[in-house]
């Protein structure tokens, strides 16, 4: 398959560039910000996350066997590009085998494709090292080593691990496979014991919007296990407030042709932050549009980006997966102090909620009122959640229906072309 990708380790690579590195690495007068799709390995825009990649790099790089890691977020908070970052950490460790697969061209797949795949991307990294595995005979009615189901795979990764190899598969976007009917409790099965079991040296590195356990619960592979090979998830939500200053700002003094434009500081305090909060991708998008005005000489057009914004803030209300979620995020856009509950902890991790208990931005907090469905406000929304019962499963099942008309408009704006920039993955 055409989605995997691998490479084997090696002790002269230079792995994952510093920060300082990458900087240096922008070209003055090319708008160094990135929108519409993933950020590459080592890319000069890719800020924060040093927590996130030393905890993912510290388990994935184990001398024995590589341990296994959950990725959790938001669509266009950084998953995909923080698998990209550890791809490339991951090709300075010598002997071990880095599979990168992504599910986006899966809708036909099923577990011959990914096993095949799996293995060609494999012998592909392989060929022409010290570890290449002799050509075995071919099996009756199969072309010459041919892998094309679980127990090929097994016995081929069982010799080369003894040879002293370490495998690691970076899956992104997992929830597009957890639907497929081909891939059923069988097949995660069949992934678990690749990941469990010591002699096979294998671990994962895998992206989801939801836990691993609810999507094994909810397409009924929950019987498979496959989600308690991980340990804690590793959330990717907000940039600390250093962190997004310097995402916004530190590119742009190495990139603009002209001088920095006045009173930036003033610019970024009362322009940026109002619209963006720590929410990267909504930083790269509006400082993406704020460099060509400047490198332009004109003023930004701030009513046109922050109305670009409405849409992305928009779809975080609507795409919820849990009914009590809204009901945080209205209490929060309220301003009334949040319990510490298990869905109001989700939400900060995620970065729906900020730590002081605030929505992400000003901008989403403002949004929200106005995105209740005609005959509900906020006020009565509120008193129908805290009444319980009947009251409080009147106000779901309202917003439920309207949340799905929303998401059926945006669908069919993406199917004319409309696409509000998922493309390619999600943004650092």
């Amino acid at each position: 398959m055409a989605d995997f990708k691998a490479q084997l380790g090696r002790a002269d690579h230079p792995g994952l560039a510093s920060q300082a590195e990458r900087l240096a690495r922008i070209v003055p007068g090319q708008n160094p910000y990135v929108t519409g799709h993933s950020l590459p390995p080592d890319s000069p825009v890719f800020f924060g996350r040093e927590r996130e990649l030393a905890e993912t790099l510290g388990v994935l790089r184990r001398p024995d066997k590589p341990g296994s890691v959950s990725v959790l977020g938001e669509r266009r908070f950084g998953k995909s590009s923080f698998l990209n970052q550890v791809w490339q950490a991951l090709a300075a460790e010598p002997d071990l085998v880095c599979i990168h697969a992504t599910t986006q061209d899966w809708g036909q797949a099923c577990p011959e494709r990914f096993f095949g795949g799996l293995h060609l991307a494999i012998l592909g990294a392989l060929d022409a090292t010290a570890h290449a595995p002799s050509p075995k005979p071919a099996a009756k009615g199969k072309t010459q080593g041919e892998v094309r189901d679980y127990a090929g795979m097994r016995d081929f990764i069982r010799p080369l691990a003894r040879a002293g190899l370490r495998f690691v598969l970076l899956l992104d976007e997992l929830e597009r496979i957890t639907g497929a009917e081909p891939f059923n409790a069988d097949f995660f099965s069949n992934l678990r014991a690749l990941g469990e079991r010591p002699e096979y040296r294998f671990g994962y590195l895998i992206s989801s919007r939801r836990p691993l356990k609810e999507l094994c619960r909810e397409h009924r592979i929950d019987e498979s296990s496959f989600w308690n090979i991980f340990g804690f998830p590793q959330y990717i939500g907000l940039l600390d407030e250093d962190q997004a200053r310097a995402l916004a700002l530190g590119p742009l003094g190495l990139s603009l042709p002209g001088p920095l434009p006045p009173d930036l500081d003033g610019q970024w305090t009362e322009g940026v932050v109002p619209l963006t909060g720590g929410h990267p991708a909504l930083i790269q998008l509006v400082l993406a549009d704020l460099w060509s005005a400047w490198a332009g000489g004109y003023d930004p057009n701030w009513d046109r980006i922050a109305q670009g914004l409405r849409d992305y803030l928009e779809d975080l209300w609507t795409q919820r997966h849990g009914k009590e979620e809204w009901r945080v995020l209205m209490q929060a856009a309220t301003g009334a102090e949040l319990a510490q509950d298990p869905v109001v902890r989700d939400l900060r991790l995620r970065g729906l909620v900020t730590d002081a208990g605030r929505p992400l931005c000003a901008a989403f907090a403002e949004l929200i009122p106005g995105l209740m469905p005609a005959g509900l406000t906020m006020e009565k929304a509120l008193a129908g959640i805290k009444q319980g019962g009947d009251a409080a499963g009147a106000v779901f099942k309202t917003l439920e229906e309207w949340a799905g008309r929303v998401g059926r408009v945006h669908r069919a704006l993406k199917g004319l072309g409309g696409d509000l920039g998922e493309t390619g993955g999600d943004h650092q």
